[in-house]
């Protein structure tokens, strides 16, 4: 069943009549069919007719009849400034009308931004459901994606935040721009620290080839230029490609992960002992050994062992670094015989 002309507007907008429908409706309507009837008291008490008052007004140019004049004074239709303006100079209102019609548009003017908000909020939900439906099934896939927005921040906040901030780079990029002074507050716009990029919920192949590519490309730098070009880039791909344990994977994708973090992490170690950093070298060769490990891949421990050991071979501790030589044999031994070598016991 349709429900007519009073219904007209709240049934256009998709929130009350289920938000503001019926209940915003009813409440405007009975604001004209209150304005109405004081247009009849005052009318009636200045002893004029609907249609002298109809008359009157149209003799100031405006459309207005009988007809019209009952239809406002029934609540139908609302008039529009000029009536009113003339209709409460004619009835003797001293203002009265006048003020009624503007708390009637008043009103309908706060009617018509709760149902641009209803619709914007509404709006504002789907498009989230929709990022959110997008980015489980991108994490299925296996496809990174970036949750964040520019500079890594975690979330882009309320419309009101965004409309702040930018408003905010706005007036510093003009201070920039003509050489004016820039505040610490200022700079607290362009200092904030930056949150590490977001991994996907789940990988795959492609994303441990991506690792191992560009493992291959710093190694390359590092070869071309030496560790003091490249070691921060290292460190900070590593601590990107060691979130991707968290991510869910197949056993066969896990362990390809291990043996790229395994050779990452070996670079990273050889560009600290490139600059002269023992001790940040030598973790990184542990942890290259315990990846190694988890990989099983006996070649790549028994290479962060003899990495390790030509670490102590350098710095003159010779009988540790034969000691470590010695242990980089045996994950060696274990691909012939896994079973008998107690390092992968």
């Amino acid at each position: 069943m349709s429900e007519g002309r009073g219904y007209s507007e709240g049934h256009r907008y998709s929130g009350r009549t289920r938000i503001f429908g019926r209940t915003q409706i009813f409440g405007r309507t009975q604001r004209r069919r209150g304005l109405g009837a004081q247009l009849t008291i005052f009318r009636v008490a200045a002893e004029l007719t609907q249609g002298q008052l109809g008359q009157a007004v149209c003799c100031d140019r405006t459309n207005c009849d009988r007809t019209n004049v009952a239809h406002i004074e029934k609540g139908r239709s609302r008039g529009d400034e000029r009536f009113w303006t003339i209709a409460d100079e004619l009835c003797g209102a001293e203002g009265a009308l006048l003020a009624g019609f503007h708390a009637v548009s008043a009103a309908k003017q706060a009617h018509e931004v709760q149902v641009r908000e209803a619709q914007l909020a509404e709006s504002r939900a789907k498009m989230q459901a929709l990022r959110l439906t997008l980015r489980r099934e991108a994490d299925r896939l296996g496809i990174a994606t970036h949750a964040g927005t520019v500079d890594g921040d975690p979330s882009p906040g309320t419309v009101e935040d965004q409309d702040v901030k930018r408003r905010e780079a706005i007036a510093l990029a003009a201070k920039i721009a003509v050489g004016a002074g820039v505040t610490s507050a200022d700079r607290a716009i362009v200092d904030a620290p930056v949150t590490a990029s977001p991994v996907p919920a789940r990988i795959g192949a492609p994303n441990v080839a991506r690792v191992a590519a560009t493992t291959r490309c710093l190694m390359a730098q590092d070869k071309a230029f030496g560790g003091g070009c490249c070691r921060d880039a290292v460190f900070g791909h590593l601590s990107w490609a060691r979130q991707l344990r968290e991510a869910s994977a197949s056993e066969d994708v896990q362990r390809a992960l291990e043996a790229a973090l395994a050779r990452l992490e070996s670079l990273a170690g050889w560009t600290s002992r490139d600059l002269c950093l023992p001790l940040s070298a030598q973790r990184c060769y542990l942890r290259s050994l315990e990846s190694a490990r988890r990989a099983e891949e006996p070649i790549l421990a028994a290479h962060a062992l003899g990495t390790l050991g030509g670490l102590y071979l350098q710095a003159g501790h010779f009988p540790e670094a034969l000691q470590l030589f010695r242990l980089g044999a045996l994950p060696v031994q274990d691909v012939a015989s896994p079973a008998c070598s107690p390092a992968w016991s």
